[in-house]
């Protein structure tokens, strides 16, 4: 822990505990900066390929109260991240945000997952951060990205640096940027997956002030983690006491990834779990040796984007870091020669021990070096083969069910015609008869006999190893030619299998790649135990150890707070004119009006309430998804406006917004436009917001939820009720106060009052919506007519039917 002196705006120690004031869950919950970002505990899941690619793992952890990030890199087009977060979000509880782990370094991906990001977020989808991995922007390009960010309504934005000079780059990114929030996450070497080859602490010790000095970073380690025995240090800061004689530099959460991958939610292969838990793993002092030799049971090897990374050493592993040794450390251009020279070699350790086999094999078995020395049927069964899981009729994935369907609609094209055999149609109407792919198969061979026995032409043979490489889709999980490139084939993908041993041909788990942290790999003793238990096991000694060093052991002395996440505010005195009576504050503001932000501090006074979380959240809970906070807008200061706060002494149970300027004109001073009230009991928040028209007062009314046990989004909207509100304000606004919302059909027709409109109006609207029609203008014409969306001016005139005049 910081010394108690070093305190945030609530008045806590920067690391210090608090209860929800409420009661609601009874539970006492840790609070460091990271909590109150996330309004959750500060313990993590990081982003990994493949473990938080698939649903289950992310809704596991997130309906259990902690944050997780979805992986990015096992998402190679826009329709299956939009597909993914689709089903994260019908199973998580509403108001639960999705934050993506997107891998800078491979600009393909990024460059459809960034805007898509802010896309699906403005769509309402409950898109909550954005992780910047494997590689940091410069600060102008950070910029752009928060500020992009920032516009979507996304929270908060996390880099994970691997080196001193990339933290130091965070922390300029963050001074740019101070009021938007950031998550740096540091790992080290000993991390599994990609990481740094720097050590665990000396980054940290050289780089600790310049990162404190940013208030809005909040500071995240990983690497190596196993339990609450191993955190604490770092939470407490006690790691570079005892370690260092220095003073303590705790760090703000701490994040898992390895530790996860036994958990019974991920879909770590049942065979796959039991390899990661024989690992014995090394202590902190030893993982090095990893690069040297297998270490506990882990081997670093380099991965496909060229950065060392730690795995479990099965013979796959042993293999890909003898090839790192030899071929994959020559230089591109000498890489065929030496191939060519070892092909038979090679083409037996990829047999042997790789999950990706070598493609070339006739149909009796043989293996050939040469893809030309096979037919085209040859190929189609091998394909099959090699991409169809026949136990459990399916495919690796659909994309290649339909590299298999572009295939022989090649191979379709090939001989049509041949031998007298003339087809109106293709024979491969829809890829979906492929799902079942033998029947198929025998069918359209059975249709092409030549095909069966013909060599595949050298076009066919570029065409086959073109389509096996294009972008968006899966990679295929084999290897059809040795040449240059051959390190992409070996490399590409290697994780998915990880999750899917039965889509490997013949099941080895030994043939895969199995990312593990060294030092973690020891506290993966335990096969498929839930991910609620691991973390809130954690969470719970660390509780408990926070309590006996700050607290005396003393529950009664914790803080209290309404919610993590909560934060006091610091209103600036004197922004506008305010008097106090009995219990209402009385807020006017004169013709300099203030900005949203410092309005809305004053609004919501110094206190952690409703009001501060109505009126501060970024987002409210709309359904399933998100909306841009709508009393950001409806609370916006205007000139000549007064704003009555009224209070029963505890807590604040309405306010009331007079006058102001609008767009429509000036409302008169006593003119109530907006009443937002607070039910305790229930805790409903009632908005009304009132639209004057022809001197009536037509109310609009929102209602919305107060959940302080959902920190992270505190706000919800009742949708019960809300359209047909809606509808019976449009109705009244149009028909007259005294009128009532009749039940109407879609086919109901009705007529109301004539409204007459003379061709100045109508040649005024044209000239404001820049319509040039000759029809509109009485100059040119002597039956003037209206464009259609004039209709809109009628109906905001109370009628719905108009008569030209």
């Amino acid at each position: 822990m910081v010394s108690p002196s070093r305190q945030d705006s609530v008045g806590h120690p920067r690391n210090s505990v608090s209860f929800w004031a409420n009661g609601s869950d009874g539970r006492i919950h840790i609070d460091t900066p990271f909590s109150r970002l996330l309004g959750k505990p500060p313990i993590m899941v990081a982003g990994m390929t493949p473990c938080t690619v698939q649903a289950g793992l992310n809704v596991a952890t997130l309906n259990a109260g902690y944050h997780i990030e979805l992986a990015g890199g096992g998402h190679y087009n826009a329709a299956a991240l939009r597909s993914k977060v689709a089903e994260i979000s019908s199973r998580v509880e509403p108001g639960v945000g999705i934050t993506l782990n997107a891998l800078y370094i491979n600009q393909r991906q990024f460059g459809f997952q960034f805007p898509l990001w802010q896309e699906m977020r403005r769509e309402g989808l409950p898109i909550e951060g954005f992780c910047v991995a494997a590689g940091i922007p410069s600060t102008e390009k950070a910029n752009e990205i928060i500020s992009a960010l920032h516009s979507a309504g996304i929270k908060h934005i996390a880099f994970k640096p691997g080196s001193v000079e990339g933290i130091r780059q965070v922390v300029n990114i963050a001074a740019a940027n101070p009021h938007y929030p950031i998550i740096m996450q540091w790992t080290g070497g000993r991390a599994g997956g990609h990481h740094s080859c720097e050590d665990q602490h000396h980054p940290i010790i050289s780089t600790y002030t310049s990162i404190r000095q940013q208030r809005n970073i909040s500071l995240i380690v990983g690497g190596g983690f196993g339990g609450a025995e191993d955190v604490w240090p770092y939470l407490s800061g006690d790691w570079s006491v005892q370690q260092y004689d220095l003073q303590p530099m705790p760090f703000d959460g701490v994040l898992f990834g390895s530790r996860v991958m036994v958990a019974k939610e991920a879909d770590t292969s049942a065979s796959v779990k039991q390899l990661i838990v024989d690992a014995p793993g090394v202590d902190d002092v030893q993982w090095e040796g990893t690069y040297d030799k297998p270490t506990g049971g882990i081997l670093t090897v380099r991965s496909e984007l060229g950065e060392p990374i730690h795995k479990i050493a099965t013979r796959g592993i042993k293999l890909w870091r003898e090839f790192d040794d030899t071929v994959f450390a020559l230089p591109r251009e000498k890489r065929a020669a030496w191939l060519d020279a070892k092909r038979d070699y090679v083409i037996g350790r990829l047999n042997k021990d790789h999950n990706k086999p070598w493609f070339g094999e006739k149909a009796d078995g043989t293996v050939v070096s040469d893809l030309g020395t096979m037919t085209y049927e040859e190929i189609t069964r091998r394909m099959v083969r090699l991409m169809y899981v026949s136990k459990q009729s399916r495919w690796i994935d659909v994309s290649l069910r339909n590299l298999v369907g572009d295939w022989l609609r090649r191979v379709e094209e090939r001989f049509a015609g041949v031998d007298g055999i003339r087809t109106k149609e293709s024979l491969l109407q829809s890829f979906s008869t492929l799902n079942e792919p033998l029947p198929t198969i025998d069918a359209f061979f059975a249709s092409y006999p030549r095909a069966k026995d013909q060599l595949v032409a050298a076009e066919d043979k570029a065409y086959f190893l073109t389509i096996c490489q294009r972008p968006g889709q899966k990679p295929v999980p084999f290897i059809p030619i040795l040449d240059n490139t051959f390190e992409v084939w070996f490399k590409k993908d290697s994780l998915w299998a990880a999750e899917d041993i039965d889509g490997v041909f013949d099941q080895d788990p030994q043939r895969i790649a199995i990312l593990h942290g060294p030092v973690a790999a020891k506290y993966s003793n335990k096969v498929d135990e839930p991910i609620k238990e691991i973390f809130g096991n954690i969470e719970s000694v660390l509780v408990q150890r926070i309590l006996e060093r700050f607290y005396e052991n003393d529950e009664s002395k914790v803080p209290r707070i309404d919610y993590i996440g909560a934060k006091a505010g610091s209103p600036k005195v004197g922004l506008v004119d305010e008097t106090v009576t009995d219990n209402v504050r009385t807020l006017r503001v004169g013709k300099v009006v203030p900005s949203t932000d410092d309005w809305l501090e004053v609004l919501a006074g110094s206190s952690v309430s409703w009001l501060r979380a109505a009126l501060t959240s970024v987002n409210v809970v709309r359904g399933s998804g998100y909306l841009s906070n709508p009393f950001r807008r409806v609370f916006a200061p205007r000139a000549g406006q007064t704003v009555k706060i009224e209070s029963d002494g505890e807590q604040t149970r309405s306010v009331t917004v007079y006058g102001g300027a609008r767009s429509a004109g000036n409302h008169p001073a006593d003119f109530k436009a907006v009443e937002l009230s607070f039910d305790s009991a229930s805790r409903k928040i009632s908005l009304t917001m009132f639209e004057e028209r022809k001197g009536v007062t037509v109310p609009l009314y929102f209602s919305f939820v107060y959940k302080p046990s959902q920190g992270y989004a505190p706000i919800h909207e009742i949708a019960e009720g809300r359209n047909k509100a809606i509808k019976d304000f449009y109705w009244r606004l149009w028909f007259g106060d005294n009128e009532q919302l009749p039940e109407l059909a879609l086919d109901d027709t009705f007529t109301g009052p004539e409204t007459a409109v003379n061709a100045q109006d109508i040649q005024r609207f044209c000239d404001v919506v820049g319509n040039q029609g000759e029809s509109f203008r009485s100059s040119r014409s002597e039956n003037i007519m209206a464009p259609m969306d004039f209709a809109i001016v009628l109906g905001w005139q109370v009628s719905s039917v108009a008569k030209l005049c």
